[in-house]
């Protein structure tokens, strides 16, 4: 599986494989377990689930099959990629906990949502020396194939309180915004780039993002715009940006002003809608270069 590539390389040395026959695992201990960002969301609001392999030390994971997708009725889900592998001391044991799969998503309606439920086949290898009398010490492996299943969590959903202020998209999470103009001048006539971001903690999606080209000065005269949404997953939860270009030409030169903007969220944490605001920034436009006139050279033929 895509997902599981980085998991499998970190779990398994480079060891020639020798097969010594399928036994039952003995006090070695697979775990899969379901980790929730909260339990607790509002409508729309992103939840990040992960479905985590836990394994003990001196166990190799050889191969991770999917049997069963996880449930996800009532959510809107995109899969993205997981968490990387780590280590963990669980009752007194160092144990190797890395995600197996992680999906973002949005409840569409509120009420208690059961979730979750998938299951795989993990084959798994535990090396075992024995002593060959013409060899001497030889390496083997005990090779055992056991299905898991995740268990099914609940998730208490919501509706977002009260009116929602006008702009309202959609966008839920804790962020802020700030500008990024170029250095120094720029000159009237020529393609300039500036940059908006919304970043902070949650998850934003183009449908949930505002349309900000009509709000700049026509002596901006933005050409064209794009934003780019991106989110990563970091000890401290979910975390995403999303960036806006424009490309602009400046018509005139002088001291032209981002004005200062304002985009309605929602902020889960205070449970109430905000206005996340830039401060207006002054972008300084010189006259367009003069083009230099080369000399007219005369030839005599």
């Amino acid at each position: 599986m895509r997902l599981l590539a980085a998991l499998l390389c970190l779990m398994m040395p480079a060891v020639a494989f020798s097969a010594g026959g399928r036994k039952a695992l003995s006090e070695k201990v697979l775990e899969l377990g379901v980790k929730l960002s909260d339990n607790k969301t509002f409508m729309g609001q992103p939840i990040l689930y992960t479905e985590t392999l836990a394994v003990p030390q001196g166990l190799e994971v050889s191969g991770v099959a999917k049997v069963t997708d996880p449930v996800f009725a009532g959510f809107d889900i995109e899969e993205i990629g997981t968490e990387a592998p780590r280590n963990e001391q669980r009752k007194g044991e160092s144990v190797t906990v890395g995600g197996l799969r992680s999906f973002i998503l949005f409840p569409k309606h509120s009420g208690i949502l059961k979730l979750g439920g998938g299951s795989y086949l993990i084959q798994t290898r535990k090396p075992m020396r024995t002593y060959d009398p013409m060899f001497g010490e030889v390496l083997n492996f005990s090779v055992d194939e056991k299905e898991l299943s995740a268990n099914v969590v609940s998730v208490k959903v919501r509706e977002l309180p009260g009116k929602a202020p006008a702009g309202f998209c959609g966008t839920i999470g804790e962020y802020s915004l700030e500008y990024e103009v170029p250095e120094g001048r720029i000159s009237v006539g020529e393609d300039a780039v500036f940059l908006l971001k919304i970043k902070g903690r949650g998850y934003l999606r183009s449908d949930n993002l505002p349309n900000l080209r009509e709000l700049f000065p026509e002596a901006l005269a933005v050409k064209s715009m794009s934003v780019e949404p991106r989110a990563q997953i970091t000890p401290d939860g979910l975390l995403s940006e999303a960036v806006f270009e424009f490309t602009f030409v400046p018509s005139e030169e002088g001291d032209l002003q981002l004005p200062a903007l304002g985009i309605p969220v929602f902020n889960p944490r205070k449970a109430l809608y905000e206005v996340i605001t830039v401060e207006p920034m002054l972008i300084q436009v010189q006259s367009a270069p003069r083009l230099r006139k080369e000399p007219t050279i005369l030839v005599k033929l």
